[in-house]
């Protein structure tokens, strides 16, 4: 995260699948919001990326909101991250919310 704020060249960053919070594909792993912070932090600061791909991550909704947050109004900014990818903890904790005896 660090190399891409002060990155001036990067234009073009596929992060499609690389376990940034911690979780495979498959759900397995321990979710971990750090990565996706740190990448978005850097996002705020980077003017010159304009596209991202960041799907199969499983980011969580926080992840996904700070991703979006970090790039709002960004005129020309092509974000692919696909929409509901809850890590397996917030599943689960939102299915124990919803669950009454």
């Amino acid at each position: 995260a660090e190399a891409l704020r002060g990155n001036e060249v990067l234009t073009y960053l596929d992060l499609s699948s690389n376990e940034i919070c911690g979780i495979d594909e498959d759900g397995d792993g321990e979710y971990d919001a750090s990565g996706i912070v740190a990448l978005a932090d850097a996002l705020k600061a980077n003017g010159v990326l304009k596209a991202l791909r960041i799907g199969g991550n499983k980011l969580g909704d926080k992840g996904a909101k700070a991703i979006r947050d970090a790039v709002s109004g960004r005129e020309g900014f092509e974000l692919e991250i696909e929409e509901g990818e809850e890590s397996e903890e917030e599943s689960d904790e939102e299915g124990e919310e919803g669950e009454e005896s």
